[in-house]
């Protein structure tokens, strides 16, 4: 219970972050992430960010992962 408890605290930091906007996502995400698996080489939980990123049309990411340097229309920030 106290793991629950914690993470329940995170969610609602979060949540009341300044400048933040939390988005729902389609139904097509999972689909757009598996042709970035298949395009790209990704592992899933890339491909599951590029694909909500592509819906938003968000190009920028700050990552240390070099995978997504692969993706011609992404621009990765490295941390």
């Amino acid at each position: 219970m106290r793991k629950q408890k914690v993470l329940r605290e995170v969610i609602e930091d979060i949540y009341v972050t300044l400048n933040l906007t939390v988005k729902e996502v389609g139904s097509d995400i999972p689909l757009k992430a598996l042709e970035f698996m298949e395009d790209y080489g990704l592992k899933p939980r890339d491909a599951f960010h590029l694909a909500v990123m592509k819906s938003f049309n968000i190009k920028e990411i700050a990552s240390d992962d070099s995978d997504l340097d692969r993706v011609e229309w992404v621009r990765r920030i490295k941390i």
